[in-house]
């Protein structure tokens, strides 16, 4: 920007009814600040009054603040380069990079919603094998007798204790009725041998069942239990491990249990398998899925959202009552482990599938920002010419206009900007020989 353009671009800041209605807003505030002080502190009146100049001054300001991004604007573009670069940015680079940052973020979505769903099959597919466990343990104490059950239980016990070292079983009477839900047919006799419960395993993870709660229906149940009201035993296997992504002996354990009653029209007992989310099986299912099951998130984080985007929702019951909660617990998920274990299907040469397709994407994706930084700088060398063509017009005609017809634009391109110079050198010396004539 010249000298002799930068008056014809200097705006007012603000117009003389501008400053006038400025400085009245910013009076109104001060008066009205004044009488507030004079008013009482809780008078209604001296807040209502503290309203209006509050307003009075935030329109001033928002006045202002318009009128320093309106000239700052007008400078900042009064350059046509700044125009040009600008223009090419809202046109090329930020779509690129939306686009780019949309892609991610589905990814993230994909990746974060497939992590909860492995975990929650993993964890279903334990359930179901807690769920034979309690029933093929029901029906052989159904045959052994129950005089014989803690016999029954310690062996069905110590055959599952290499998959699963924490398992425990325990028989419980059913009581009158024997489960929520059943027939009248199926409800049991009124007088029934009373009996105590049997309890088989080591049970660190929480204190056995002595009852079987009365909304357990007859056919028994199979799922994820937090109790609340029972925490880890101080001391246990898992208090003692102190390892990140273990459950901690204050923290609420995560059991899956499986409760099965034996066939017949009046059960007098249920056997409940407990299998709890201890390290043992965390690591298998990390062997599993690529994912590792943390802490059990506390409500207030969950409401702070401290643990966002590393946690997966797990639908639990609570086991006094039966009622259904969702669970909120910590996941460390690793893609590469993930991705390896998802597309694990392999060609007739041993080439992993998904490698391949993963390969293929990584070169699209380095080829699209080859050629969006290609872009980029072609876009700017290309502003560049343009904007420096027309700045040495520019350049020309204020020495024309300040009487200089000697000054001739250098041509340094042969385009249409190049003949354009050309023609004001031709034109200028066509000027400077009239002049002579004359």
């Amino acid at each position: 920007m010249t000298a002799s353009q930068e008056p014809a671009l200097r705006a007012r800041f603000l117009s003389a009814q501008g400053r006038f209605f400025v400085a009245g807003l910013i009076a109104i505030r001060i008066v009205a600040w004044l009488i507030v002080l004079a008013l009482p502190s809780e008078s209604p009146t001296a807040s209502v009054i503290d309203t209006i100049g509050g307003l009075a001054l935030l329109i001033a300001l928002a006045i202002l603040l318009y009128r320093v991004i309106l000239i700052g604007t007008r400078r900042f573009l009064w350059r046509v380069r700044r125009k040009l670069i600008l223009s090419y940015m809202f046109i090329g680079v930020v779509p690129a990079l939306l686009i780019v940052a949309f892609f991610l973020l589905c990814g993230l979505l994909v990746f974060i919603n497939v992590s909860s769903y492995l975990v929650k099959s993993d964890l279903r597919d334990v359930s179901e094998e807690g769920r034979f466990i309690a029933e093929s343990s029901a029906a052989e104490v159904s045959r052994a007798g129950l005089e014989n059950a803690h016999a029954v239980l310690l062996r069905r016990q110590q055959m599952l204790v290499r998959r699963y070292p924490l398992i425990s079983l325990t028989l419980v009477p059913t009581g009158t009725p024997p489960c929520a839900g059943g027939s009248a047919g199926s409800r049991g006799a009124s007088q029934r041998p009373p009996f105590d419960a049997v309890v088989v395993g080591p049970w660190q993870h929480a204190a056995p069942p002595r009852e079987l709660p009365a909304w357990v229906a007859c056919s028994g149940f199979s799922g994820i239990v937090r109790d609340e009201d029972l925490p880890a035993k101080a001391g246990s296997h898992e208090a003692r491990s102190g390892s990140r992504g273990e459950t901690s002996g204050s923290q609420t354990p995560l059991i899956v249990r499986a409760v099965a009653l034996p066939d017949g029209p009046a059960p007098r007992f249920a056997v409940i398998a407990d299998i709890p989310v201890d390290s043992d099986l965390r690591r298998a299912v990390r062997l599993r899925t690529g994912i590792t099951i943390g802490d059990v998130v506390a409500q207030a984080d969950r409401a702070a959202g401290g643990s966002a985007g590393r946690v997966a929702f797990l639908d639990t019951t609570v086991w006094d009552d039966g009622a259904l909660a969702s669970t909120t617990v910590e996941i460390e998920t690793s893609l590469a482990e993930m991705y390896d274990r998802l597309s694990s299907t392999t060609l007739r040469a041993g080439q992993n599938v998904g490698q391949l397709l993963a390969v293929a994407v990584l070169v699209v994706g380095v080829l699209f920002l080859i050629i969006e930084i290609v872009a980029l700088v072609m876009g700017l060398a290309l502003a560049r010419s343009i904007t420096g063509s027309v700045h040495e017009l520019f350049e020309g005609t204020e020495r024309v206009q300040h009487g200089d017809l000697t000054y001739k634009i250098p041509i340094t391109a042969r385009d249409q900007l190049g003949e354009l110079a050309a023609s004001f050198n031709s034109m200028t010396a066509s000027i400077k020989n009239l002049l002579r004539e004359a």
